[in-house]
């Protein structure tokens, strides 16, 4: 575990973000594993998991045993990386990662603890008070022979000298760089939020949004997420029931429908799906989301502008997933994966600023409508 801190303490930083909200590790001693350790990984949810089986006894006595653990180490390193983080230059940080060691110099470093320990204390080391015990001195007592406190005639420091007490750190971004990059944040300073399994998301083949109004006025209106791979998209709803549920009281999805992306094609339109990040007692400065989105070319507005006047009048709509075969046609939807939410967003692409949660669905190169007489878009 030591190893692990150092890495993530020292080897990943503001160029390296990470994709899901929790990553957890598991590990266990193992019979079945022989020499190196062995690694599974998987992803569920917003979350990651990484589970280590190592023997019983990890012999790394000779120099070729011990290199094997520090090549292993930098494969578990860029492993975790490929999985459960976004790197914008993944090819360039791999490279030194496993060349210059990065941060990942330090936390293998850590590995080769027990050679300082065998230097110092022996190769035996006694390290709690029962190892010193011995069948001569099992009786004998040692009381305490100081009359004094320890630190007596020291000089003090700390609060009555002026200067800063031990324990106490101070600020680590000035505030006036504190916009100047994730890369001078400490890591409590920055929290990520995330509903989006990527590996799924990668698999599923989001291509399409469908709109459902049934004839009985009192009936919600439904969106379907149109996937080319259904059992794929099915699973991701699947867990969604488990981490949102069948019903969003909560509010944890964050679905936003942003209109007005195109002057060339007004109605153009993107669908983003994310996450509403639970800030109650966060002391965080900044805040990293993950989304997914997708872009609706239709010839008309009518499907959408149905949809929306449903949802306005009812208060609530159902997402659930649908079947795109060929990439064009909606099939049944899968009814049993519905989840009734009431939170939607509905903006026109010049109202949404540059820090807005949901300017991840503009592009650089997007020519947004700007109704007449607006002066001075995205506030």
């Amino acid at each position: 575990m030591g190893v692990l801190e150092s890495f993530f303490a020292t080897g990943v930083g503001g160029d390296v973000i990470p994709s899901c909200s929790d990553l957890s590790f598991l590990i266990t001693p193992s019979d079945f594993a022989s020499d190196l350790p062995k690694c599974s990984f998987s992803q569920k949810g917003g979350g990651g998991d990484v589970k280590i089986k190592h023997p019983e006894t990890l012999n790394l006595d000779s120099r070729d045993a011990r290199t094997a653990f520090h090549s292993w180490l930098i494969d578990l390193f860029a492993q975790i990386i490929t999985r459960f983080f976004f790197v914008p230059n993944l090819e360039d940080y791999i490279t030194r990662l496993a060349r210059d060691e990065l941060g990942a110099g330090r936390a293998v470093m850590t590995s080769d603890i027990d050679i300082s320990i065998r230097n110092v204390l022996g190769q035996s080391p006694r390290l709690s008070l029962v190892d010193w015990k011995s069948d001569e001195h099992m009786d004998r007592r040692f009381p305490l022979l100081r009359k004094s406190p320890w630190n007596e005639g020291l000089k003090e420091t700390g609060d009555k000298a002026g200067g800063i007490p031990i324990g106490q750190k101070t600020d680590a971004v000035p505030a006036s760089d504190e916009s100047s990059g994730l890369d001078k944040l400490e890591h409590r300073n920055v929290r990520f939020f995330s509903l989006i399994n990527q590996s799924l998301w990668d698999k599923a083949g989001w291509n399409g949004t469908a709109y459902i109004i049934f004839e009985d006025p009192k009936r919600p209106p439904c969106m379907a997420l149109g996937f080319t791979n259904a059992e794929v998209g099915q699973a991701i709803f699947e867990e969604w029931h488990v981490t949102v549920g069948k019903i969003d009281s909560d509010e944890k999805l964050r679905v936003s429908i942003i209109t007005g992306i195109d002057k060339k094609k007004p109605f153009s339109y993107r669908v983003v799906i994310g996450v509403n990040p639970q800030l109650k007692d966060s002391q965080s400065k900044f805040m990293i989301t993950a989304s997914r989105i997708s872009r609706m070319d239709p010839s008309t507005n009518t499907n959408l502008s149905n949809f929306l006047e449903r949802y306005k009048r009812i208060g609530w709509y159902v997402l659930l997933p649908g079947h795109l075969k060929d990439g064009t046609t909606f099939s049944e939807p899968f009814w049993k994966y519905g989840i009734s939410t009431r939170k939607l967003m509905i903006r026109p692409a010049w109202q949404i600023s540059e820090n807005d949660p949901d300017a991840v669905g503009l592009q650089s190169d997007d020519e947004p409508i700007i109704p007449e007489g607006i002066d001075d878009p995205y506030p």
